[in-house]
């Protein structure tokens, strides 16, 4: 009896000590985060990443993705506020670990960063007042540090919304997608082009309800986002990628219910979704000669 117990009392030990080897292996994983999970946030960019208070909280459909990697990975998390200019410079340098906010996967980017599994699928449009359609001169706004920069010609040539047969425009940068309402307000700008999403927020949000602020129904390019991670931050990416995986397989409705409760979800983001979970890998393959319906 003496000898079960002392063996019993033993294997505890070695449990206990093989968890708290596993929960510091995780930790030391991904890189240079001493247990710190950094969180480079965005305060412009409604419904993905945004500051709702002067006390420096923030939430968002990205955020609470990497909310997530976060606490099923063990992580403490420190957010820091980045902006479209600065925020690829701020991952490079290491002052943030994961970049969560509205970012649009490019090669050039992928070249330079780890990218984890699609979070999302938008597209530029437009937002614009009545009086856009017959102002003497376009005067279009854009943020700076985006794709959208450089694809405001095209989204010209391609839009249908405004029956202009004038389409020459002065550009006009902004740093925040918050500043676009002053701007309108002042005349500097009559036509703001941004990911669709964002828009809509932006407009919901806005407290001139005296203006009357049009966002397009269409979407003028396609914007599929992601997290970015460091480069060699292999490890990092790797606990994104499954965690975003099972989050796709279990909590993606509820989720987006949560971040878009305006908007369905549409069938190219629900296939992104069914696909990207199949890479969790935990659930076995089905047996080829087994016959299944069309999903």
């Amino acid at each position: 009896m003496k000898a079960f117990k002392v063996n019993l009392i033993t294997t505890i030990y070695w449990i206990l000590m093989l968890l708290v080897f596993m929960f510091f292996q995780t930790r030391a994983l991904a890189g240079n985060t001493e247990g710190v999970l950094k969180i480079g946030v965005r305060k412009d960019c409604p419904p993905f990443s945004w500051e709702v208070d002067q006390k420096g909280r923030y939430r968002g459909y990205s955020l609470s993705l990497c909310e997530a990697i976060a606490d099923r990975n063990n992580f403490d998390i420190e957010m820091v506020p980045v902006t479209a200019q600065n925020r690829f410079t701020k991952l490079h340098d290491g002052d943030i670990h994961i970049l969560c906010e509205a970012t649009t996967v490019t090669l050039q980017r992928m070249h330079r960063f780890n990218t984890t599994l699609y979070t999302f699928i938008s597209g530029a449009s437009l937002l614009y007042t009545p009086e856009t359609q017959s102002a003497s001169e376009l005067k279009v706004g854009v943020l700076k540090g985006t794709t959208t920069e450089n694809t405001i010609d095209t989204i010209l040539k391609k839009q249908t919304d405004l029956r202009r047969k004038d389409l020459s425009y002065t550009r006009v940068e902004l740093d925040s997608h918050l500043d676009y309402a002053e701007k309108f307000n002042s005349g500097d700008i009559n036509l703001y082009i941004a990911d669709r999403e964002i828009l809509l927020a932006l407009r919901a949000m806005s407290s001139n309800k005296s203006k009357k602020l049009i966002v397009s129904r269409n979407y003028y390019t396609i914007e599929p986002y992601a997290l970015f991670t460091g480069r060699n931050n292999h490890d990092l990416k790797y606990m994104a990628d499954k965690t975003l995986a099972r989050i796709f397989k279990r909590d993606i409705q509820e989720l987006f219910r949560e971040n878009f409760p305006q908007k369905r979800m549409n069938d190219s983001l629900r296939l992104l979704f069914r696909l990207q979970q199949l890479l969790d890998g935990r659930d076995p393959l089905p047996d080829p000669k087994t016959k299944e319906s069309d999903p």
